[in-house]
């Protein structure tokens, strides 16, 4: 792949991103509809967009800017309110669970692609002098440290 093409695809991707549509972003770079529509398809850029869109952070920051509008006007609406705090609750409960899901899935992903581990995990499990929950407890919050700087590092 030559040097303009990524450039034009990474410009599409910013585009859509920021909500132009394919036509639009097709005539501003000099592409196809078809091509835009093909490297939205393999770069997943429908499913970030809504991500992004719609993360949890997202809607609660909505939601919170909303109450504190809502905060400042003369006659608050103390049933819009109620129903944005339940709202709020709610998400936190719905979608925090999702995002626990996800972080052990990738947690899983990356111990499965970091071998290496397991030697540590051993090593950590076979320790003397601690209960067999402590040492647990220890290898299992080493392994998640590890992860946590490699996203961190990326």
């Amino acid at each position: 792949m030559d040097k303009q093409h990524f450039d034009d695809r990474d410009l599409a991707e910013i585009l859509y991103m920021r909500g132009i549509s394919q036509r639009e972003i097709a005539s501003k770079i000099g592409k196809s509809e078809a091509t835009i529509s093909e490297w939205a398809k393999a770069g997943g850029w429908r499913e970030k967009r809504a991500a992004t869109k719609f993360s949890r952070a997202s809607l609660v920051t909505n939601l919170l800017l909303r109450l504190d509008e809502m905060s400042r006007e003369e006659v608050m609406d103390v049933k819009e309110l109620a129903k944005l705090s339940r709202v709020v609750k709610e998400l936190d409960k719905q979608i925090g669970l999702t995002e626990y899901v996800d972080c052990f899935i990738s947690f899983g992903e990356w111990m499965q692609r970091h071998p290496d581990i397991s030697e540590e995990i051993k090593a950590t499990m076979s320790g003397q002098g601690t209960s067999f929950w402590s040492r647990f407890q220890k290898a299992v919050n080493d392994a998640q440290d590890k992860f946590i700087n490699d996203l961190v590092t990326q």
